[in-house]
């Protein structure tokens, strides 16, 4: 039987599922992304963590469209099928759902 376990790669290849040593990994990731100090936001401040862009609705949809059929479901038990034929409702509480986990962690 198999277990969800979350597995984290960092910038040496090392695999980690200790949730702390994920968690140093992710924020460094998003700082990587989101956090350099040349690029400024529109009122001129320094981009910082909570001024990450929000993921928008082309960005979901492009990845509904490539994520590949006949996978296993995830830790959410939610076939990727079930996604891809979702309606526009359905992916705009997706949407927000996933804007709150990003901002919130």
């Amino acid at each position: 039987m198999y277990s969800n376990i979350a597995v984290f790669e960092d910038r040496d290849g090392e695999l980690h599922t200790e949730e702390d040593k994920m968690e140093i990994i992710w924020n460094d990731y998003i700082h990587e992304l989101f956090g350099d100090e040349n690029r400024k936001e529109p009122n001129g401040d320094e981009s910082r963590l909570e001024n990450a862009p929000e993921i928008t609705m082309e960005e979901l949809e492009t990845v509904i469209k490539n994520a590949g059929r006949r996978k296993a479901v995830g830790v959410d038990g939610i076939p990727v099928e079930i996604i891809k034929v979702a309606g526009r409702k359905m992916k705009c509480k997706l949407l927000t759902l996933l804007n709150k986990i990003y901002k919130t962690g």
